[in-house]
């Protein structure tokens, strides 16, 4: 049985092979196409758009304790929330719910670099050779994940003429505390004046003692 020589055709095919594979010849490729895209980019015919490829933060429900002690003329509500600063904490009442909001950030999101402001300027450098673009990005690696970031969001149900005034809240080793009157504060009505162009203004009430 005799053997098949081996073809020319097969050695240039390996030989290519291995050319296309050199680190050398793949960046050559790329910054000849950068350099094509900055072209398309400098004559208009291309726009840079800043297409952000972050997800956005995930959502989680921090947990609480409700405390209603009959003894007390208060409610406290406790919520775990290890991280957060009081800066990206909101409290607000809506619809006779006290609702919490806030974020917790990772240390660790991904961040992209920004886009220059004027991308012809950009592609003048990068043909110049004053701005590298073959650098690759390295990104941070989280082989284990299992603390949770994101915004978080909760609701308690509130007594109705409860306002925000009434509502006092403390942060404190990443545990926040939230009180709030078991029943709504009695407000004494502010005293409606009126005004005369001849005499300084007074209550109705001393405006009815005067009249009688």
């Amino acid at each position: 049985m005799n053997s098949r020589p081996r073809s020319n055709n097969t050695r240039t095919d390996s030989a290519t092979f291995q050319m296309l594979q050199h680190p050398a010849f793949v960046q050559a490729v790329n910054r000849a196409a950068n350099l094509k895209c900055l072209e398309a980019i400098k004559s208009g015919k291309l726009r840079v758009v800043n297409h952000q490829n972050i997800p956005p933060p995930a959502k989680y429900t921090p947990r609480m304790d409700l405390i209603d002690d009959p003894s007390s003329s208060k409610v406290a509500a406790i919520f775990e929330i290890p991280g957060i600063k009081t800066n990206d904490i909101s409290l607000q009442i809506r619809e006779g719910q006290l609702v919490i909001l806030g974020e917790r950030k990772s240390p660790h999101a991904p961040r992209l670099d920004p886009l220059p402001h004027n991308p012809v300027l950009a592609a003048n450098a990068v043909a110049s050779g004053e701005m590298e673009t073959d650098t690759p990005s390295r990104g941070v690696s989280v082989p284990i994940q299992e603390l949770r970031f994101g915004t978080f969001h909760r609701s308690i149900r509130i007594p109705d003429g409860i306002q925000e005034s009434d509502v006092n809240a403390i942060l404190q080793d990443g545990m926040l505390t939230v009180t709030w009157p078991r029943s709504p504060v009695v407000r004494e009505p502010m005293p409606t004046r009126v005004t005369n162009s001849s005499s300084p203004p007074m209550s109705m009430v001393t405006a009815g003692t005067a009249l009688q």
